[in-house]
């Protein structure tokens, strides 16, 4: 898990800064950003964080794993994860009702997230 420090800066990143994805020999001249991010408009609708904290298993397994192929099949969690950590960086109200709702999950990751995000805004 990650560090109050690190929660804090990830900011209302989803998932990194993408720093990562920059230097990784295994992306070297696949894509540059002159050109648009192929099909990046057929998974875009899935991409909000109120999205990610709705996602079910099937979508995650048929949508966006396969196009974000570095994330495990069994990574749903870190996503959901990760959703509520950018909704409490936000400092967005609209989000309290997802993070209030993440406190009662059965995924330990997921709860002690939502514990965090509820302990920072003070719900």
């Amino acid at each position: 898990m990650q560090t109050e420090e690190l929660k804090t800066q990830m900011g209302t990143w989803i998932y990194g800064c993408d720093v990562c994805q920059n230097v990784c020999p295994k992306n070297k001249n696949k894509w540059e950003e002159k050109e648009d991010f192929a099909g990046l408009s057929n998974v875009t609708q899935y991409l909000s964080l109120e999205s990610i904290w709705r996602m079910d298993k099937n979508t995650f397994l048929e949508i966006i794993q396969p196009r974000f192929w570095y994330i495990g099949q069994d990574g749903l969690w870190i996503w959901k994860c990760n959703a509520l950590r950018a909704m409490a960086n936000s400092g967005d109200k609209n989000y309290h009702k997802y993070i209030k709702e993440a406190v009662k999950e059965r995924d330990h990751n997921i709860r002690n997230m939502a514990l965090w995000a509820c302990q920072k805004l003070g719900i």
